[in-house]
């Protein structure tokens, strides 16, 4: 039990998703919000996506102007004057077929919000076939200035994990929890490769501080989720999809990565099949963004992301990305984030999958927790994308996952490795920290996760580990009562002033009254009791100490 007495601090998630681009477009962009990104598209360029198709425009109009298609081609109209005339702008040369809005106002749950950051001003325009043109001329059409923000191609892409380790688990009826070394790392061998005790997030003892979390919604934004997985049944509620048409949010082919990440976040809990997920209980809400190819319109999740946000989801899980040159699609996705964010949402994702690119979208934007990848001896998964926007860092190396291959449905649980599955442990994190302290906002979640992270790589933040290595139960140490956070130096400190002295007495006596976690400092765990009382004057009489068993 020397590993629950002990004060850490916690780190950051990294999910990692690697694309292969299939055209290149220069592009700077500073990121901040109505900043779009300046293209120097190649001339005469084919603009295909990764499947051979053709580049969808991301076109976003300035308030009053009106899009649509005539006879093929696309046209801009201006406001109408007070003559009753109106600016026109056409658009040749790209096989327009037709042309629809990106989100649907009709349905958005907040839409004063949604005018104010422009989601109404988003469309998509669809061609029969590839273009030649290029953005560049398109943004060069006199008169364009005056209707039109910006258009950008929107390309669609495949997103790629690294889970090329996949190790199946056998036995599915036997409990796999001692395997789960990102929970509780006692040191034990994780194919073949012994960990360092206590480098994991402190789920089991935090289960013990906590109640369940059933009343917490994460939305897998991903490609569908098996809702016949034995340890997922009871955690799903209904989804949306929004990558191929009207197929149901569930997972229907191969491609389970979402079943995978959703067993990281809720796969139940103590019954006696399989694996733990982080929480006791939260609900897991699908959310089909891209298909069984990994290949997405990077516009495709930005409705998502708004629908996930309109119905019910406290957190957003984004276990993909996108670099910055898929454009339109990605400005877009800004936005929605800053609608899910400002909905109240906390939102998280991979970094990436390599550590030679620039952190991915969504990740990348400053309203998204960006997660790094550690493995069982708390270093930095090689692979990692790392860059100034990592918040926190979280175990993604070899860690257990729910399985759904329709080529290999007797294998249920398999080791992952990437950040993508660094995230969700993130993810399922703040949702105990929700489920038991509801009055918290997604801001203050957010920081209650990075200060007590685990300070690993050079000292406070840095760009591989963030604010540090997740930790669960330090998290919740350092709440108090009203949802108050004060970052835990040592067990019995509640001041986190260094030492334990009279204030903690009174701090301690009126939280041991009101039966709070933290002050249950002694066995048996989950009981506020006068054992909790003696080790609190053993611990009043020599101040703070490094937690020893011989102690």
């Amino acid at each position: 039990m020397a590993r629950f007495l002990q004060a850490r601090a916690v780190g950051v998630l990294g999910v990692t998703i690697g694309i292969l681009p299939m055209v290149t477009l220069a592009l700077t962009w500073a990121p901040a919000l109505g900043e779009p990104p300046q293209t120097d598209s190649t001339a005469g360029a084919v603009v295909r996506d990764e499947g051979g198709g053709p580049a969808r425009l991301i076109v976003r109009l300035k308030p009053g102007a009106e899009i649509r298609v005539v006879g093929g081609v696309a046209e801009v109209l201006g406001p109408t004057g007070g003559d009753g005339d109106r600016a026109r702008v056409v658009l040749e040369g790209f096989f327009a077929r037709r042309v629809q809005a990106l989100f649907d106002m009709s349905t958005i749950g907040n839409p004063a919000l949604a005018r104010e950051i422009g989601l109404d001003r988003y469309y998509v325009v669809l061609p029969s076939q590839p273009t030649y043109r290029t953005e560049t001329a398109y943004i060069g059409v006199s008169g364009i200035e005056s209707l039109v923000e910006y258009i950008r191609f929107d390309i669609r892409r495949r997103v790629h994990w690294t889970d090329a380790d996949s190790i199946p688990v056998l036995g599915v009826n036997d409990p796999e929890f001692g395997q789960q070394w990102a929970l509780e790392n006692t040191g034990q061998e994780i194919c073949g490769v012994a960990g360092v005790p206590d480098a994991d997030i402190g789920a089991l003892y935090s289960w013990m501080l906590v109640g369940e979390t059933e009343e917490v919604t994460v939305a897998v934004l991903d490609a569908g989720v098996s809702d016949t997985h034995p340890d997922l049944i009871g955690q799903l509620v209904d989804g949306a999809n929004f990558s191929d048409g009207d197929m149901d949010a569930w997972q229907h082919g191969f491609n389970d990565h979402g079943t995978r990440v959703s067993g990281v976040i809720s796969a139940v809990y103590d019954n006696g099949l399989g694996m733990a997920g982080v929480t006791r209980g939260a609900k897991i809400m699908p959310v089909r963004v891209l298909n069984d190819l990994n290949i997405a319109f990077p516009s495709d999740a930005a409705p998502g992301v708004v629908w996930a946000a309109d119905n019910g989801a406290d957190i957003l899980n984004m276990s993909f990305g996108w670099p910055l040159d898929v454009l339109g699609g990605v400005e877009a996705l800004r936005d929605a984030v800053v609608y899910a964010h400002m909905s109240g949402c906390l939102l998280v994702a991979s970094s990436g999958n390599s550590p030679l690119i620039d952190v991915l979208y969504p990740a990348a934007f400053p309203e998204v927790m960006a997660v790094t990848a550690t493995n069982n001896r708390d270093e930095l998964w090689g692979n990692s994308t790392t860059g100034p926007e990592i918040s926190v860092s979280a175990p993604g190396v070899k860690v257990l996952a729910t399985t759904a291959n329709p080529f290999q449905p007797s294998e249920l649980y398999a080791f992952e490795t990437g950040t993508s599955f660094a995230a969700p442990h993130v993810a399922g994190a703040a949702a105990v920290i929700w489920g038991e302290y509801p009055q918290l906002t997604n801001d203050e979640v957010r920081e209650i996760l990075e200060l007590s992270a685990v300070d690993l790589g050079e000292p406070g933040f840095d760009e591989s580990f963030g604010h540090g290595r997740l930790d669960l139960l330090n998290a919740l140490l350092g709440i108090d009562p009203s949802g108050n956070y004060a970052q835990v130096t040592c067990l019995g400190d509640y001041d986190a002033d260094g030492d334990i002295d009279l204030n903690d007495l009174f701090i301690f006596l009126s939280r041991f009254s009101d039966e709070n976690p933290n002050v249950d400092l002694a066995p048996p765990y989950g009981v506020i009791d006068f054992f909790d009382v003696i080790e609190f004057l053993i611990r009043f009489g020599l101040g703070c100490f490094d937690d020893d068993p011989s102690i």
